[in-house]
C-alpha cells in the first residue's frame, strides 16, 4: 500500500491558502492520506485552528510550517503494508506523561499508527495505569484485526508482563479493562525503550506548555493569578492584558499565559515548587 504519485504531485504543488475556504479545501484533500502519516493530527493542528467558527484568518509561521510539513510528509511517507488476516499481529506501544503512541506491525512492516493525547483524568493516572490504558486504547483501535488471533504486545513498561498473573486488582477501572482484554489472545513482552523507538516517539509529541497546563486547570489558573503579584511580570502582564504591545521585550500572551521569546514565564512563587 502506497500513495499514488500522481495524487502526491497535486499536493506537493498546492499553493499557499489565502482564505479559510482554501485551508478547508487543502485539509479535505490531505485527510485522505492521514493513515500514512504518524502524528497527523498534531502536525495539522495549526491549520485546523484557522477553520473554527468566528476565527479571523491569519496565516503565520506555524501555519506555514504545518502546510510545508504535510506536503513533505505526503511525498516522503513510508510505505504501509497490507494486513494479512490469516497471520498474527504485533503492537508496539508506549505512554508518556501526557500522551500515548502505538504501531500495528505484521511481518516486521508497519500497518498503521495510532496517537492520542490524554485527557485530564488520564494525565493524573499513575505510570502503570497510563501504560495499561495505552494497551487498552491500542487494542480497541485495531480490534477488528485482532479478534481471534494471537497478538504480541511490545512494551517498555516491565510490570505489564505480569498483567495476566495478577491476583488482586486495585481499581474499578482495572476490572473493566481486564474484562475487555479477556476477549483477546495477548502475549505481552518487555522491550527496552531504546528498542521501542517508534512507539516512544509517538507518545512524546512536541506540545506547547499551554496545552499541557490545560489538562491541569488549577495550575493554569494559579499561574494567571500569580502574574498580577509577581515582581518580574506584573507590569508586563498588565500592559499586554490591556491590548498594548511591548515589541522591544518580545513578550506575548497566549491562552492567558505569559511568554518571553516563546518560553513560558513561571511566577516566582511557583518556581520552587516546580523545581
Amino acid at each position: 500500500m502506497k500513495i499514488d504519485p500522481s495524487k502526491v504531485a497535486v499536493i506537493v504543488n498546492w499553493p499557499q491558502p489565502k482564505s479559510v475556504t482554501e485551508v478547508r479545501s487543502f485539509l479535505g484533500v490531505v485527510q485522505y492520506w492521514r493513515k500514512f502519516i504518524s502524528n497527523f493530527s498534531l502536525i495539522a493542528a495549526p491549520l485546523h485552528a484557522l477553520t473554527g467558527l468566528n476565527k479571523v484568518f491569519q496565516w503565520g509561521g506555524k501555519q506555514q510550517k504545518a502546510f510545508n510539513t504535510l506536503k513533505e510528509k505526503i511525498s516522503t511517507t513510508p510505505v504501509l503494508a497490507l494486513p494479512d488476516l490469516q497471520r498474527p499481529f504485533e503492537i508496539q506501544m508506549d505512554a508518556s506523561d501526557y500522551a500515548m503512541g502505538a504501531l500495528l506491525i505484521q511481518h516486521g512492516k508497519p500497518i498503521c499508527y495510532h496517537f492520542e493525547t490524554f485527557n485530564y483524568a488520564v494525565v493524573n493516572y499513575p505510570t502503570y495505569d497510563k501504560e495499561l490504558y495505552a494497551l487498552i486504547q491500542s487494542v480497541k483501535k485495531w480490534k477488528h484485526f485482532l479478534m481471534g488471533k494471537k497478538i504480541v504486545i511490545h512494551t517498555d513498561h516491565q510490570p505489564l508482563q505480569y498483567l495476566h498473573s495478577q491476583t488482586k486488582l486495585q481499581q474499578s477501572r482495572h476490572y473493566r479493562w481486564m474484562g475487555f482484554l479477556q476477549q483477546f489472545h495477548l502475549v505481552i513482552r518487555y522491550k527496552k525503550g531504546i528498542h521501542n523507538k517508534v512507539a516512544d516517539m509517538l507518545s512524546r509529541p512536541i506540545i506547547n506548555a499551554s496545552t499541557i497546563l490545560k489538562h491541569n486547570s488549577v495550575l493554569h489558573e494559579t499561574y494567571i493569578e500569580q502574574y498580577a503579584q509577581d515582581i518580574d511580570f506584573k507590569d508586563v502582564y498588565a500592559t499586554l492584558s490591556q491590548g498594548k504591545r511591548i515589541e522591544e521585550l518580545d513578550y506575548h500572551i497566549r491562552d492567558r499565559l505569559l511568554y518571553h521569546y516563546g518560553k513560558l514565564c513561571i511566577p516566582q512563587t511557583k518556581k520552587v515548587k516546580i523545581i
